[in-house]
Parts: structure tokens; sequence; C-alpha cells
């Protein structure tokens, strides 16, 4: 299987103690990597715009799913997300992956709600 290597590059650190701060910098770099890129490199600059929030009309359809335990229609649900994503233009990883964030946010949230045995704190979530 032909796999692509994706490089994200951060800024320029001093020591190694910068280190966490450098990976989130490649982080932040490779977000801004859009399906139809060819590019391998990718930069970090301070400028980066921020992830954008990604609204896809099927979410509460998906979210019953979850809930209700449909595993199988949950497997589809999710292939047809992946597929959303990859049909909008100019779409970054970034934006994908936060879109996802605050989905799997609502589902935290659903799941403490519908299941009070799995009521936990911030930190055990």
């Amino acid at each position: 299987m032909r796999q692509t290597v994706v490089y994200g590059i951060s800024a320029a650190h001093s020591s190694l103690k910068e280190l966490p701060r450098a990976r989130k910098e490649t982080v932040a770099a490779m977000n801004q990597r859009r399906r139809e890129d060819t590019e391998t490199v990718y930069f970090y600059r301070a400028s980066l715009p921020a992830a954008r929030r990604i609204t896809w009309e099927h979410t509460d359809e998906l979210l019953f799913c979850m809930e209700a335990g449909r595993t199988e229609e949950v497997r589809q649900w999710v292939g047809r997300l992946f597929l959303f994503y990859r049909s909008l233009p100019a779409v970054t990883l970034g934006d994908a992956k936060y879109s996802c964030y605050n989905m799997v946010d609502q589902v935290k949230y659903m799941m403490n709600y519908s299941v009070p045995a799995l009521q936990m704190s911030h930190a055990e979530a």
C-alpha cells in the first residue's frame, strides 16, 4: 500500500523545553492540509487561519443512532460524514478535526445525560 508522508515543520526553537510548543506548531501546520493538496511539507506560521466549524445537516441523525445503540447505522453515518468532508472545496484537516471535536463534545454531553452511571468529572471525561 502506497502512503504519502506529510511533514509539519514548527518554528525554530532553541531549547528542548520548547518541544511541547513545537509539537503544537507542527500539528497547526499540518492542519492546513487540504485533501486536494499535493504538497508534502507544511510550515508553521503565526498567522495561520483558525479552523472553521463545518455544519453537517445529518448530525442529529448520527447522534440519534449513537444514543439508540444502532452500531451499524452509526458506521454508515460516519462514512457519510467523511464523504461530506471530502466533498467540500478547500476544507482543511483542521476544519474536519475541529468539527469532529465539537461532535464528540455533543456525544459526551448526551452520554452523561442519558446514562447516569457514566456521569464523570471533566478530568475523567
